[in-house]
């Protein structure tokens, strides 16, 4: 026994005990291992893989319920087991963090500073945190899904409603349609964001289509833009400007209504969200005649503009459609798209 771990009472305890010829009983009370404070004697020994400190055993590594796992264990439903990421079976590039499940199963997940990009692989995380910044990519396509390579820029929504300020960004579409813009600023942008497709004329007409998931002005964000932008070929257009009704000059929506897998709905009729209807509206046939008074087998519907920004939706039967999401309206000079698709 060392005196000096012992207070100053333990130590007149013990004399006194030892002068008056009584037995010194010790005292354990709240203690699981380590000396009593009374007498010193031991009240008890910690189990393998725990160390007493202050009186209580505390594991050295992991509790697992009464257990202390060993290093490199890993405690799964209360027994102890061989860690699985030890050594660490996760070595795809920038994706090396592993986590294990209830079971024992190996979760390989992205290192800081990156993010899944919904395919399995980590990228850098957007814009390095910055809020306020986003990035796009997505894909370019014609009415029949042919991919297009062209000029993009992403506008402001409200700058395209007035017809004035400048692009937030710019980039091109491969020859497979694909595009990319790099980390931009959207603080600004507070109404929405609008990509807008155009070759100068050459073959398609300038054609807009709104960014939708996105929301405003808020923490950063990497969209993948899903349906895709759209580019309408400048020969539907001039055959459009036919018809008494409809001027692009004062700019058009183009849209189509289909169903939770992309297919056109025949019969629906597109209206503002709050059941207001829509006048003038068309639905062409594949013919472009246009006077059905709903969808045909294209599912395609044109108001032509001016046309103030709306939300729309659809009616059809079978089918629901929200009434908060799709957000359209005409602006001159170009074709505005809106996909309005039904809920699964």
């Amino acid at each position: 026994m060392r005196a000096s771990c012992l207070s100053l009472a333990a130590v007149l305890a013990v004399f006194m005990a030892a002068c008056s010829g009584d037995t010194c009983e010790p005292d354990c009370s709240g203690r699981e291992c380590g000396p009593d404070p009374i007498c010193g004697e031991p009240c008890g020994t910690c189990g393998e893989n725990a160390t007493c400190e202050d009186g209580q055993c505390a594991c050295d590594h992991v509790a697992c319920g009464e257990l202390c796992c060993a290093a490199g264990e890993i405690c799964l439903m209360d027994f102890c087991a061989q860690d699985p990421c030890d050594p660490n079976p996760c070595t795809e590039a920038h994706k090396t963090w592993c986590l294990s499940d209830i079971y024992g199963l190996v979760i390989c997940t992205c290192d800081p500073g990156y993010e899944d990009d919904g395919t399995g692989t980590c990228r850098p995380e957007c814009c390095a945190g910055q809020a306020g910044f986003i990035e796009v990519s997505g894909a370019v396509t014609d009415l029949v899904r042919t991919p297009i390579a062209i000029d993009l820029a992403a506008w402001s929504q409200l700058d395209v409603i007035v017809g004035n300020g400048a692009p937030l960004a710019e980039t091109r579409s491969d020859a497979l349609g694909s595009f990319h813009f790099d980390c931009f600023d959207v603080s600004d942008a507070h109404i929405g964001l609008v990509l807008v497709a155009d070759d100068a004329g050459d073959s398609y007409f300038p054609t807009a289509t709104g960014v939708a998931a996105y929301g405003g002005a808020s923490d950063k964000l990497c969209i993948d833009q899903t349906p895709p932008v759209w580019a309408v070929p400048g020969v539907l257009v001039d055959n459009l400007d036919a018809h008494p009704d409809i001027d692009s000059e004062e700019g058009l929506v183009l849209g189509f209504v289909v169903d939770a897998e992309g297919a056109p709905i025949q019969g629906a009729e597109v209206t503002q969200a709050d059941g207001t209807p829509i006048d003038p509206i068309f639905y062409p046939d594949a013919s472009f005649d246009m006077t059905a008074s709903s969808t045909t087998v294209t599912g395609m519907y044109i108001i032509p503009g001016p046309f103030n920004i709306q939300t729309l939706t659809a009616e059809a039967q079978g089918e629901t459609f929200p009434d908060d999401l799709y957000k359209a309206m005409s602006v001159a000079g170009l074709v505005y798209m809106c996909i309005i698709r039904a809920e699964d």
